[in-house]
């Protein structure tokens, strides 16, 4: 109970710090928007929905694997889409999934080496629940 308080917390003091840094302008406010907007979402989406993300890596470089765990009600058909500038990814990894009797569902894929620069969204899909956050792709 007290470290998912402390995780909460933590993500609404790190979306503040950025928020504010952005007012600053000592950051794009693109990048603070999206932080913001990622932190916050994925608190509603605990919140509201009951899908979760319980691991994640989305801060990524060009061939390098990302890679997000999520937690829902087992036997959840779990789907993900990641929109890149281009369009929705078809990498391998990123196919449809069927919880099992732990909820938990992970996805990993490989960001090609021509991959656009920037914040891309991430949908995952479970059951009737769905969030929204972020996947960063920045140079190496």
């Amino acid at each position: 109970m007290f470290s998912n308080l402390k995780n909460r917390i933590g993500g609404w003091i790190s979306a503040a710090v950025i928020s504010t840094i952005a007012m600053a302008g000592l950051v794009p406010t693109a990048v603070a928007s999206a932080s913001t907007q990622s932190r916050a979402v994925q608190a509603q989406g605990v919140k509201q929905t009951g899908l979760k993300i319980v691991a994640s890596n989305l801060d990524v470089h060009h061939n390098q694997s990302a890679y997000i765990t999520i937690k829902t009600a087992p036997g959840a058909h779990c789907s993900i889409e990641v929109d890149y500038k281009s369009g929705p990814s078809h990498a391998k990894g990123l196919n449809a999934k069927t919880a099992g009797s732990s909820g938990v569902v992970t996805w990993v894929w490989k960001v090609g080496p021509s991959t656009t620069l920037g914040t891309w969204s991430v949908y995952v899909t479970a059951g009737n629940r769905s969030l929204h956050t972020y996947l960063h792709v920045q140079r190496a």
